[in-house]
């Protein structure tokens, strides 16, 4: 795949950074793409030409889309989206300059076929990072009917779970055992592949991730190797856990709140970003520092 090239106008330059003891390259962005892959989900490709560094790029895509809630409510709100270089890619790529592909996925979003959209990109390695502001055409994927008909994510997270299912904290402790000693959570939400009713991604003591499934009755399902290791920087040393996390998330959002999802952070001071729906059923995105501090709280509309 070292050879994919994205057709889109304006490749940004980017000068050689100095550093103490030599000069050193950050990847450079040489074209984006954004497919419409589903009823609510965009696909945004970047294109690089890698620099000098061993490390696979990791990027940040963020935009004002207009994004809708588990009710199907639009809003126009602030989405982001993480992801690294592809693995293939990097494998392929031989020296700097070489063509390599990031792509990140933008869910529960409604920009249609056509549509402009502004996004911010930011690509970085261990030599430095680099930042982009563009305007980019929404495509049609050629097979985007039979995208459309799966299950859309919302619904997922918005069905109830059946009488005396085991609930978030639940499948969590039994995917931590699951995933073996020093196991630590990255993320988990509702799902419904394998007949599951969480997944839960986990880092092992080998730092592989594993999406564990579990079922409504608290059964393993299946344990897989998860590829898209965007989260896979380790926690802050002294940082809160997940259960310290939930626990100041809940206590925020108020009495009578529960858990819809959480997952680890790495950037911008944020550790957690905690889902919780309040006792009047609003769901509420919040973000901690790690050491416990609220750096935000938004409803997520």
């Amino acid at each position: 795949m070292a050879g994919r090239h994205l057709t889109t106008a304006g490749a940004i330059a980017l000068a050689s950074m100095a550093a103490a003891g030599g000069a050193f390259a950050a990847p450079t962005i040489t074209g984006v793409e954004v497919t419409r892959t589903g009823t609510t989900t965009l696909t945004v490709d970047v294109e690089t030409e890698r620099g000098d560094s061993v490390a696979r790029p990791r990027i940040l895509v963020s935009s004002r889309l207009v994004r809708v809630n588990r009710s199907h409510a639009p809003k126009r709100t602030l989405v982001r989206a993480r992801a690294r270089v592809d693995r293939d890619d990097w494998r392929e790529a031989s020296a700097p300059d070489d063509l390599v592909v990031a792509t990140a996925v933008m869910k529960r979003v409604r920009q249609p076929t056509g549509a402009k959209i502004r996004l911010r990109i930011r690509v970085c390695d261990s030599d430095g990072c680099i930042t982009s502001n563009r305007w980019v055409t929404v495509l049609d994927e050629d097979d985007a009917a039979g995208d459309g008909a799966g299950t859309d994510d919302a619904a997922v997270a918005a069905a109830p779970l059946p009488p005396g299912a085991i609930d978030a904290d639940g499948a969590i402790k039994v995917a931590l055992e699951a995933a073996g000693p020093l196991s630590t959570l990255i993320k988990i939400e509702r799902a419904d592949e394998y007949g599951a009713a969480w997944e839960v991604k986990v880092r092992r003591a080998d730092s592989a991730h594993v999406k564990v499934y579990v079922a409504a009755d608290g059964s393993v399902l299946r344990i897989r190797v998860d590829d898209d290791d965007d989260h896979d920087a380790p926690p802050a040393p002294g940082g809160i856990g997940p259960d310290e996390a939930v626990a100041i998330a809940l206590a925020h959002v108020g009495a009578g709140s529960t858990l819809v999802e959480i997952e680890r952070e790495d950037d911008d001071g944020v550790a957690w970003e905690v889902k919780v729906r309040s006792a009047a059923g609003v769901i509420w995105e919040v973000e901690l520092a790690p050491d416990g501090t609220v750096v935000d709280a938004e409803i997520d509309d």
